[in-house]
């Protein structure tokens, strides 16, 4: 029988973990703290620990460090986890030679195939008698904070973004981007290059044919650089020609270009209608990116809303506090064809024309009645005034199901159409003690 350490501060989430993975048929070890893991770690042997990244005295890179340290002869590795997902995160958990990142609130069926992965690592480890790879050249380096503070949000669909770059800037491969406009994928492209080891090195973006023509003339002068092609899916046959043309060329002459293309178009429909030529987009499309719409995470709404408000008033020269309750529930109905770049072009009006220092929903003019407009996910006002309401029918629903089944856990997950991870979690909103009481 495997055996995992799970290491979290939080005891629900430790209980949550160890049900699970009991389940799985794991015997698991839990502990409270990173020095009560490390007392454990010395006495046993735990070819997989799981740790929450934020916990009091020794986080979970202190553990994670402290593991690499003791387990050369027999090795282990160590999946971290955090409610704070970031990009920055991902890519420091990796560098510090994390065998992989994940956020919480996860998936089961996320979880359960990261632990296959991991399981499958450090079995290869320890028949090789190999130490993970430690990218010693990476190590310590800082995210660009430009670019860094351009990607921004918690949201599971934007963490796996980060996971993505981080696990991309730590190759040379080509990579496709996927993304409306307006996602960022410019910015993404660059946090590639920038988190890599080609920092510092050319770093050229080609939307045109002009542009693609003058590379191709000087193409030595992107030697050990990047190349961006913005705009794969509206480039003509000649100029795809000659990107196929130079990423052979530079093969041949041991250039080292990494090349980055970018597309509006989905990465299905851009195969369907034969946009791209098939050889160029298999040699381009090595790593796929995709960036969700901003429709699809309104979750991050409001911290894109408090930086981008906070960038431009310093910009400005302004003291404004926060965007009014109202203003933000009309910015939560629009939905933003134009994405990030839309909002932040919003914002920086609003912010340059407010009077007060408060952001209010009359200072969002240019929108008109597209706050009337439901967003493509079907948030309206409708669902944001019964919100409330809603989540009380909820958790009456949750706990008069969990007595009529004794509290069984797995039984009323099942009535309830819902998975043990999302049981745990709501139970922890609705302060419903899952062995049997409820918090006043």
């Amino acid at each position: 029988m495997k055996k995992i350490l799970v290491v979290d501060d939080d005891p629900v989430s430790r209980d949550l973990l160890e049900e699970v993975l009991r389940r799985e048929g794991f015997e698991v070890r839990l502990a409270e703290s990173g020095e009560q893991a490390m007392a454990f770690y010395a006495a046993e042997d735990f070819p997989l620990i799981l740790s929450d990244i934020r916990m009091k005295e020794k986080t979970g890179f202190d553990l994670l460090r402290d593991i690499k340290k003791k387990s050369d002869s027999l090795p282990s590795v160590v999946v971290l986890m955090t409610g704070f997902g970031s990009m920055e995160g991902a890519l420091d958990a990796l560098r510090e030679g994390a065998f992989d990142y994940i956020s919480k609130p996860f998936q089961l069926a996320d979880l359960r195939a990261l632990i296959a992965r991991a399981l499958k690592h450090v079995e290869y480890l320890r028949a090789s008698a190999l130490n993970p790879p430690s990218n010693s050249a990476l190590a310590g380096k800082a995210l660009d904070q430009s670019v860094g503070q351009s990607l921004i949000g918690r949201s599971p669909k934007i963490v796996e973004v980060y996971r993505t770059i981080a696990r991309a800037s730590l190759t040379s491969s080509s990579v496709m981007i996927f993304g409306e406009t307006g996602t960022g994928k410019a910015l993404v492209a660059r946090a590639i290059h920038d988190n890599g080891s080609r920092k510092g090195k050319p770093f050229y973006k080609v939307s045109s044919s002009e542009e693609i023509s003058n590379l191709e003339g000087k193409l030595e002068s992107a030697t050990s650089g990047s190349v961006l092609i913005e705009g794969l899916d509206e480039l003509n046959p000649g100029d795809q020609s000659k990107i196929l043309r130079m990423m052979e060329r530079s093969d041949a002459d041991r250039l080292g270009v990494r090349w980055i293309a970018t597309s509006r178009i989905p990465q299905s429909e851009l195969e369907k209608n034969a946009t791209a030529r098939v050889d160029l987009l298999d040699r381009l499309n090595i790593i796929t990116l995709e960036i969700p719409p901003l429709r699809s995470r309104l979750e991050d709404l409001p911290e894109l809303v408090s930086a981008f408000v906070a960038k431009f008033s310093e910009k400005n020269a302004k003291e404004i506090s926060h965007v009014s309750d109202g203003a933000m529930k009309n910015l939560r109905k629009y939905a933003w064809p134009g994405n990030v770049r839309e909002l932040e072009r919003l914002l920086e009006r609003a912010v340059a024309l407010s009077a007060g220092a408060v952001i209010e929903a009359e200072d969002f003019p240019e929108l008109g009645s597209g706050f009337g407009k439901a967003s493509p996910n079907g948030a309206g006002s409708s669902e944001t005034e019964a919100k409330a309401s809603l989540e009380t029918v909820e958790r009456a629903h949750i706990l008069r199901v969990l007595e009529e089944t004794g509290y069984n856990k797995s039984r009323a997950s099942d009535i309830l159409g819902i998975d043990r991870a999302t049981l745990y979690r709501k139970a922890k909103i609705y302060g419903i003690d899952l062995k049997g009481s409820v918090k006043p």
